[in-house]
């Protein structure tokens, strides 16, 4: 995402859990987006535009967003990518 352009995280939850989900560049934490986050079941969703907390854009790169669920049944985690190109 660049330039007015957003990329979506979107979560569906089957029952309600704490949640965590944090953007990295390698092994550098980029932007922490859910810290320990109580959420309801259902779909929840955050849009970036591709900028870091401080308000900077990122560099060109393949970003991994870690997302992880815990409930009173155990926990859950997921990564997905997102690819910032240069514009």
């Amino acid at each position: 995402p660049r330039d007015g352009e957003t990329s979506k995280l979107t979560v569906t939850l089957r029952r309600s859990a704490s949640m965590d989900a944090t953007i990295y560049l390698g092994t550098t934490r980029i932007r922490r987006i859910w810290t320990d986050k109580s959420m309801v079941a259902g779909t929840s969703t955050w849009t970036w535009s591709g900028k870091t907390a401080a308000g900077a854009y990122v560099k060109p790169g393949k970003y991994r967003m870690v997302v992880t669920a815990r409930s009173k049944y155990g926990s859950t985690s997921w990564t997905k990518y997102v690819t910032v190109q240069p514009h």
